[in-house]
């Protein structure tokens, strides 16, 4: 079994939060952070596109208040102009298992629906 499909089987995969290049040092790409509760299988996602309106990187790094409608949204897993969830029973098994690997952008298209 692979790791994806382990994590999604047997983790609760319930937050994808999407942040722009420079969010962390070094990476110079998009990164996605996922959060899983161990002990349940995904059910559902909750995506947020972190855009904190400006540049980031070394002289402007990400800060509490860039993260503060992140977290307050997180809270109820709130719909937002940028956020969204997506039940995994809408999404085609395959792709759902290479999830750690596709940007969220993908979800939002409608190649990955059943």
């Amino acid at each position: 079994m692979s790791v994806r499909k382990l994590l999604l089987e047997n983790c609760n995969l319930h937050t994808a939060l999407s942040c722009p290049r420079g969010a962390f040092l070094g990476t110079g790409e998009k990164t996605v952070v996922l959060f899983f509760e161990k002990g349940a299988p995904t059910r559902k996602i909750w995506f947020y596109e972190l855009n904190p309106g400006r540049s980031l990187g070394k002289t402007s790094p990400l800060n509490d208040n860039d993260l503060a409608e992140f977290v307050r949204l997180q809270k109820k897993f709130a719909d937002s102009p940028k956020s969204w969830s997506v039940d995994t029973k809408s999404i085609n098994p395959k792709p759902l298992i290479y999830l750690l690997r596709i940007r969220t952008e993908v979800y939002k298209s409608s190649t990955v629906f059943a």
